[in-house]
């Protein structure tokens, strides 16, 4: 019986400290750590923006496998699920595409592939009022959409 209640004790004693270690942690990460990361991601932003060059590659690059997904599988199933990844591309970069759209359009005429921006609910109601690209265009303006790491 005292055994069981040394161990228990042992156990209890582990847990506290472990707790206050993991606590401890967390104040430096939070205090330290986190305005480096944070100044870091400032830093890197203006790399994630795309250039007009890379975003002709880039829509090039969707062009080529729009292409091969088709030629391999020809479908509606495969046009709408190109027609996803294109949309999301669209509704993300928009800002630095707004330039390139006519490529877009050259994609989906070529190949078929409807535009399906993803489902979002600002978006749907935008929509409705503004059409897909000044509702795409607002929300980026308004900082509605999260660019992907």
């Amino acid at each position: 019986m005292i055994a069981v209640l040394l161990v228990s004790l042992a156990a209890f004693i582990i847990l506290v400290l472990l707790i206050l270690l993991l606590r401890s942690l967390l104040i430096v990460f939070l205090v330290f750590l986190l305005p480096v990361i944070a100044l870091l991601v400032l830093l890197l932003i203006p790399l994630l923006l795309l250039s007009l060059k890379a975003v002709s590659s880039v829509l090039e690059t969707y062009r080529k496998i729009i292409g091969l997904a088709i030629s391999k599988h020809d479908s509606d199933e495969m046009r709408k699920i190109c027609g996803r990844y294109l949309g999301l591309f669209v509704l993300t970069y928009y800002p630095q595409i707004e330039s390139n759209l006519n490529i877009v359009e050259n994609i989906r005429k070529e190949f078929g592939v409807p535009l399906h921006l993803p489902e979002r609910r600002v978006l749907k109601v935008l929509r409705l009022f503004l059409g897909w690209e000044k509702s795409v265009a607002l929300m980026h303006k308004m900082d509605l959409i999260k660019i992907p790491d």
